[in-house]
């Protein structure tokens, strides 16, 4: 009886401990294959925060935003790299960031259609993060 409630017990410590380590290692939903919950332009979603942040944070905060706008500067910043989209005036954007690893081939000046999930507003730049082209 006690040989067996000690093997329950390891087995049971084992499965613990490898579903731990699988969730410690298991990477955030990228935006490439997910489905879109909102299609927006650049100027619009910028245009969105500016009138009321918190709504807009409340409406685009969940789900991936398919954010489409002119591309006006690409920055690399070591693991990353961010896009970022051009919006009405010279002070706001939308900062789209992706691994370096995945950044796509473009120029500043392309029309770009990208998916990713709202982290928010700087005051700025709207963030949109673990970004991925549309096709």
């Amino acid at each position: 009886m006690k040989r067996t409630i000690l093997i329950l017990v390891l087995a049971g410590g084992l499965l613990g401990g490898w579903y731990a380590w699988s969730e410690y290692n298991r990477k955030p939903e990228e935006a490439g294959d997910a489905e879109v919950a909102h299609t927006i332009s650049a100027a619009e979603l910028i245009a969105a925060f500016e009138t009321d942040e918190q709504d807009a944070l409340k409406q685009y905060s969940e789900g991936v935003l398919l954010v489409k706008g002119e591309l006006i500067e690409l920055e690399e910043q070591g693991e990353k790299v961010n896009l970022h989209l051009a919006g009405e005036g010279p002070m706001s954007r939308v900062t789209c960031e992706f691994e370096a690893s995945a950044a796509p081939a473009v120029s500043v000046g392309d029309q770009l259609a990208v998916k990713g999930f709202c982290a928010g507003f700087t005051g700025f730049d709207v963030i949109l993060q673990r970004c991925a082209l549309a096709e």
